[in-house]
């Protein structure tokens, strides 16, 4: 649900899947499938097709995902599009300021230009649309800064990287 709302986007698939050589080819130019491969194969725009299975029982053992790796692997998802992300983010921050300065201007004409305010009331909620928009502010600030900062590290590319990790790499040609 959450990554519905922050992304526009739905994941309904995990990671078993079967590639084409071709797809795996471009895709391990994506950074994103290092944190989350659904959410890079989503992102790159290539066209899949999920196949509807059933989840059937664990043959051995107990699965090690607890609640802690399930979050994580969800935050995974959701840093795959940052970009999207923190555009929605500074939108809603913007809509929150005119929308609390908008209130302002309303309440300021009702105390001054009518007879229907009420004593103590102005100041309050004033000082609260003041905090509205302060904090709105500085979710802006915070959202520029991080993606910011996101942009200047240097990025996982896993067919640039992957011999930091294999000691080793056979491979086969297969006719097509």
């Amino acid at each position: 649900m959450m990554f519905y709302i922050l992304t526009g986007k739905q994941i309904a698939f995990g990671n078993f899947m079967a590639l084409p050589k071709k797809e795996v080819d471009s895709l391990v130019y994506y950074s994103e499938i290092w944190n989350h491969l659904a959410g890079a194969i989503i992102k790159s725009k290539k066209p899949f097709r999920a196949v509807p299975s059933h989840r059937g029982k664990r043959y051995e053992g107990r699965s090690k995902m607890n609640f802690t790796g399930l979050l994580l692997h969800g935050l995974g998802a959701i840093g795959v599009f940052t970009e999207i992300i923190a555009t929605r983010m500074l939108v809603f921050s913007f809509i929150m300021i005119l929308i609390a300065l908008l209130a302002i201007v309303i309440i300021v004409y009702v105390k001054y230009f009518t007879d229907k305010a009420i004593p103590g009331w102005a100041t309050t909620t004033v000082s609260s649309m003041l905090i509205v928009i302060l904090q709105s502010f500085l979710l802006s600030l915070f959202t520029i800064f991080l993606y910011l900062s996101s942009q200047g590290q240097r990025k996982f590319i896993p067919a640039y990287h992957y011999s930091d990790y294999l000691r080793s790499v056979e491979s086969q040609e297969h006719d097509k």
